[in-house]
């Protein structure tokens, strides 16, 4: 579950205090930061996890699918190089009948 990102208002507005901001715009800074941030979610851990593990599951869908078609091509193509070979060995075997006849 994203998280709003952890915030020092105290320590943000001393910095800018000690960069020469005045002490009062400083804390004005510092409040307007502290409530942006409050409204920005950070990934944690877990969250980065279960995108992760969704990120996986699809992308070895992707491959399943991407193999299964594959194999289905390979099939056709195996079925389609035994038929030519069928035809040829037909054709070799009435050639040699013939030439037999012949001579």
């Amino acid at each position: 579950m994203p998280m709003p990102v952890p915030f020092d208002t105290n320590r943000y507005a001393g910095k800018l205090s000690a960069a020469g901001v005045p002490q009062e715009q400083a804390e004005a800074h510092a409040s307007a930061l502290a409530e942006v941030l409050k409204d920005t979610p950070v990934a944690v851990d877990a969250d980065i996890a279960l995108l992760k593990a969704d990120i996986l599951a699809r992308v070895q869908e992707m491959l399943n699918a991407l193999e299964e078609r594959i194999n289905r091509r390979l099939n056709t193509m195996q079925m389609v190089l035994v038929a030519l070979t069928t035809v040829c060995i037909v054709h070799i075997s009435v050639t040699l009948v013939i030439l037999a006849k012949i001579l």
